[in-house]
Protein backbone atom coordinates (compact mmCIF):
# COMPACT_ATOMS: atom_id res chain seq x y z
CA UNK A 1 0.00 0.00 0.00
CA UNK A 2 1.30 3.42 -0.96
CA UNK A 3 2.14 5.56 2.04
CA UNK A 4 0.30 8.89 2.15
CA UNK A 5 2.78 11.78 1.78
CA UNK A 6 3.21 14.44 4.43
CA UNK A 7 0.67 17.21 4.11
CA UNK A 8 0.69 20.90 4.93
CA UNK A 9 -2.04 22.41 7.09
CA UNK A 10 -3.85 23.82 4.05
CA UNK A 11 -3.86 20.39 2.38
CA UNK A 12 -5.19 18.70 5.52
CA UNK A 13 -7.94 21.31 5.75
CA UNK A 14 -9.04 20.87 2.12
CA UNK A 15 -9.15 17.08 2.47
CA UNK A 16 -11.15 17.43 5.67
CA UNK A 17 -13.61 19.83 4.01
CA UNK A 18 -14.25 17.62 0.99
CA UNK A 19 -17.67 16.26 0.30
CA UNK A 20 -17.66 12.56 1.16
CA UNK A 21 -18.65 11.64 -2.41
CA UNK A 22 -14.98 12.36 -3.25
CA UNK A 23 -15.88 13.89 -6.63
CA UNK A 24 -14.28 17.26 -6.12
CA UNK A 25 -14.64 20.49 -8.05
CA UNK A 26 -15.04 24.06 -6.87
CA UNK A 27 -18.39 23.37 -5.15
CA UNK A 28 -17.97 19.83 -3.80
CA UNK A 29 -17.18 20.73 -0.21
CA UNK A 30 -19.07 20.35 3.04
CA UNK A 31 -18.77 24.11 3.61
CA UNK A 32 -19.26 27.11 1.33
CA UNK A 33 -16.60 28.94 3.32
CA UNK A 34 -13.75 26.67 2.24
CA UNK A 35 -11.69 29.52 0.75
CA UNK A 36 -11.85 31.49 4.00
CA UNK A 37 -10.67 28.34 5.77
CA UNK A 38 -7.77 27.87 3.35
CA UNK A 39 -6.80 31.52 3.74
CA UNK A 40 -6.81 31.01 7.51
CA UNK A 41 -4.47 28.01 7.29
CA UNK A 42 -2.08 30.14 5.23
CA UNK A 43 -2.24 33.02 7.69
CA UNK A 44 -1.68 30.69 10.64
CA UNK A 45 1.46 29.26 9.04
CA UNK A 46 2.81 32.70 8.13
CA UNK A 47 2.16 33.83 11.71
CA UNK A 48 3.73 30.84 13.43
CA UNK A 49 6.76 30.92 11.12
CA UNK A 50 7.35 34.59 11.95
CA UNK A 51 6.58 35.90 8.45
CA UNK A 52 3.77 38.13 9.68
CA UNK A 53 2.67 39.57 12.99
CA UNK A 54 -0.97 39.91 14.03
CA UNK A 55 -0.70 42.96 16.23
CA UNK A 56 -3.65 45.29 16.84
CA UNK A 57 -5.88 43.23 14.57
CA UNK A 58 -3.71 43.72 11.49
CA UNK A 59 -1.53 41.48 9.36
CA UNK A 60 1.93 43.05 9.24
CA UNK A 61 4.59 41.39 7.06
CA UNK A 62 7.99 40.57 8.53
CA UNK A 63 9.48 38.84 5.51
CA UNK A 64 8.64 37.02 2.28
CA UNK A 65 5.18 35.45 2.34
CA UNK A 66 5.21 31.74 1.49
CA UNK A 67 4.12 28.42 3.02
CA UNK A 68 6.15 25.95 0.96
CA UNK A 69 3.50 24.71 -1.51
CA UNK A 70 4.40 25.80 -5.04
CA UNK A 71 0.91 26.45 -6.44
CA UNK A 72 -0.27 28.27 -3.34
CA UNK A 73 2.91 30.32 -3.01
CA UNK A 74 2.53 31.43 -6.64
CA UNK A 75 -0.96 32.67 -5.79
CA UNK A 76 0.35 34.60 -2.78
CA UNK A 77 3.02 36.24 -4.96
CA UNK A 78 0.37 37.32 -7.48
CA UNK A 79 -1.77 38.82 -4.73
CA UNK A 80 1.17 40.77 -3.33
CA UNK A 81 2.21 42.03 -6.78
CA UNK A 82 -1.30 42.94 -7.96
CA UNK A 83 -2.56 44.34 -4.66
CA UNK A 84 0.34 45.78 -2.61
CA UNK A 85 -1.87 46.70 0.39
CA UNK A 86 -2.67 42.96 0.65
CA UNK A 87 0.52 42.61 2.66
CA UNK A 88 -0.77 44.87 5.42
CA UNK A 89 -4.49 44.70 6.13
CA UNK A 90 -6.91 44.07 8.93
CA UNK A 91 -7.01 40.32 9.63
CA UNK A 92 -10.61 39.91 8.44
CA UNK A 93 -9.91 41.91 5.28
CA UNK A 94 -6.76 39.86 4.61
CA UNK A 95 -8.69 36.59 4.88
CA UNK A 96 -11.50 37.81 2.63
CA UNK A 97 -9.10 39.20 0.01
CA UNK A 98 -7.25 35.92 -0.19
CA UNK A 99 -10.49 33.93 -0.17
CA UNK A 100 -11.68 35.91 -3.21
CA UNK A 101 -8.74 34.42 -5.14
CA UNK A 102 -10.14 30.89 -4.51
CA UNK A 103 -6.98 29.42 -2.97
CA UNK A 104 -8.58 25.99 -2.61
CA UNK A 105 -7.90 25.48 -6.33
CA UNK A 106 -4.16 25.86 -5.77
CA UNK A 107 -4.34 23.38 -2.88
CA UNK A 108 -6.21 20.87 -5.05
CA UNK A 109 -3.45 21.16 -7.64
CA UNK A 110 -0.87 20.49 -4.94
CA UNK A 111 -2.76 17.40 -3.79
CA UNK A 112 -2.89 16.19 -7.40
CA UNK A 113 0.88 16.65 -7.72
CA UNK A 114 1.32 14.47 -4.62
CA UNK A 115 -0.84 11.71 -6.09
CA UNK A 116 -3.62 12.06 -3.51
CA UNK A 117 -6.06 13.35 -6.12
CA UNK A 118 -6.38 12.58 -9.80
CA UNK A 119 -7.32 15.39 -12.15
CA UNK A 120 -9.40 15.15 -15.32
CA UNK A 121 -9.97 18.52 -16.95
CA UNK A 122 -11.50 20.58 -14.10
CA UNK A 123 -12.63 17.62 -11.96
CA UNK A 124 -10.74 16.01 -9.11
CA UNK A 125 -11.17 12.58 -7.55
CA UNK A 126 -9.66 11.21 -4.36
CA UNK A 127 -7.41 8.27 -5.25
CA UNK A 128 -5.57 7.92 -1.94
CA UNK A 129 -8.42 7.91 0.62
CA UNK A 130 -6.12 6.85 3.45
CA UNK A 131 -4.66 10.37 3.39
CA UNK A 132 -8.05 11.78 4.37
CA UNK A 133 -8.85 8.88 6.68
CA UNK A 134 -5.71 9.53 8.74
CA UNK A 135 -6.81 13.12 9.31
CA UNK A 136 -10.35 12.09 10.31
CA UNK A 137 -9.08 9.41 12.69
CA UNK A 138 -6.62 11.80 14.34
CA UNK A 139 -9.24 14.47 14.86
CA UNK A 140 -11.77 11.95 16.15
CA UNK A 141 -9.30 10.89 18.84
CA UNK A 142 -8.70 14.52 19.79
CA UNK A 143 -12.30 15.74 19.69
CA UNK A 144 -14.20 12.69 20.89
CA UNK A 145 -11.69 10.94 23.13
CA UNK A 146 -9.74 13.92 24.44
CA UNK A 147 -6.31 12.91 23.13
CA UNK A 148 -3.71 15.71 23.36
CA UNK A 149 -3.30 17.88 20.27
CA UNK A 150 -0.22 19.64 18.95
CA UNK A 151 -0.50 23.23 17.80
CA UNK A 152 -1.11 22.39 14.14
CA UNK A 153 -3.89 19.95 15.03
CA UNK A 154 -5.47 22.54 17.33
CA UNK A 155 -5.32 25.07 14.48
CA UNK A 156 -6.92 22.59 12.08
CA UNK A 157 -9.78 21.92 14.50
CA UNK A 158 -10.29 25.60 15.30
CA UNK A 159 -10.28 26.74 11.67
CA UNK A 160 -12.50 23.83 10.58
CA UNK A 161 -14.99 24.65 13.32
CA UNK A 162 -15.04 28.38 12.55
CA UNK A 163 -15.58 27.74 8.83
CA UNK A 164 -18.44 25.27 9.51
CA UNK A 165 -16.60 22.12 8.38
CA UNK A 166 -17.35 20.31 11.65
CA UNK A 167 -21.11 20.80 11.33
CA UNK A 168 -21.46 17.87 8.92
CA UNK A 169 -19.61 14.68 8.10
CA UNK A 170 -17.63 12.30 10.25
CA UNK A 171 -16.73 14.83 12.94
CA UNK A 172 -20.19 16.29 13.58
CA UNK A 173 -21.84 15.73 16.95
CA UNK A 174 -24.01 17.32 19.61
CA UNK A 175 -22.06 16.28 22.70
CA UNK A 176 -21.44 19.21 25.06
CA UNK A 177 -18.14 17.60 26.03
CA UNK A 178 -17.08 17.43 22.39
CA UNK A 179 -18.14 21.05 21.82
CA UNK A 180 -16.10 22.13 24.85
CA UNK A 181 -13.00 20.37 23.50
CA UNK A 182 -13.41 22.05 20.11
CA UNK A 183 -13.83 25.45 21.75
CA UNK A 184 -10.75 24.92 23.92
CA UNK A 185 -8.64 23.93 20.92
CA UNK A 186 -9.78 27.02 19.02
CA UNK A 187 -8.72 29.25 21.90
CA UNK A 188 -5.09 28.18 21.44
CA UNK A 189 -5.02 30.00 18.09
CA UNK A 190 -7.40 32.82 18.98
CA UNK A 191 -6.32 35.60 16.56
CA UNK A 192 -6.83 33.46 13.46
CA UNK A 193 -9.91 31.49 14.56
CA UNK A 194 -11.73 34.61 15.76
CA UNK A 195 -10.99 36.31 12.44
CA UNK A 196 -12.38 33.33 10.52
CA UNK A 197 -15.69 33.59 12.39
CA UNK A 198 -15.89 37.31 11.64
CA UNK A 199 -14.91 36.83 7.99
CA UNK A 200 -17.58 34.15 7.53
CA UNK A 201 -20.21 36.47 9.05
CA UNK A 202 -19.09 39.37 6.86
CA UNK A 203 -19.15 37.21 3.73
CA UNK A 204 -22.64 35.93 4.58
CA UNK A 205 -23.88 39.49 5.03
CA UNK A 206 -22.20 40.69 1.84
CA UNK A 207 -23.63 37.79 -0.17
CA UNK A 208 -27.12 38.42 1.22
CA UNK A 209 -26.95 42.13 0.46
CA UNK A 210 -25.65 41.48 -3.04
CA UNK A 211 -28.46 39.00 -3.69
CA UNK A 212 -31.04 41.50 -2.43
CA UNK A 213 -29.54 44.18 -4.66
CA UNK A 214 -29.94 42.00 -7.75
CA UNK A 215 -33.56 41.47 -6.78
CA UNK A 216 -34.02 45.23 -6.90
CA UNK A 217 -33.03 46.33 -3.41
CA UNK A 218 -31.66 49.64 -4.66
CA UNK A 219 -29.02 52.19 -3.83
CA UNK A 220 -28.92 51.64 -0.06
CA UNK A 221 -27.92 48.01 -0.51
CA UNK A 222 -25.21 49.03 -2.99
CA UNK A 223 -23.78 51.39 -0.40
CA UNK A 224 -23.84 48.68 2.28
CA UNK A 225 -22.06 46.22 -0.01
CA UNK A 226 -19.41 48.83 -0.76
CA UNK A 227 -18.99 49.42 2.97
CA UNK A 228 -18.52 45.69 3.61
CA UNK A 229 -15.89 45.56 0.87
CA UNK A 230 -13.81 48.42 2.26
Amino acid sequence: MMRAPELGLQEQYVLLAMDVTFTVDHIAFDTKWVDIGVAATVLFQLWRNGRVSLEEGRVKPRGALYVGQTDLDALIVRLVQNDPPFESRGINSWLLRMANAEPHKAVLEGLAHKGILSRTKRKYKLVLPEARNRIIERLQRVIREGDPADEQTAALVGIADASRVLETGELSGDSSEQAARVEALGKTVVPVVAAVRTAVSEKKLRDSLTYFYYLGGGTLVALLVAKCSS
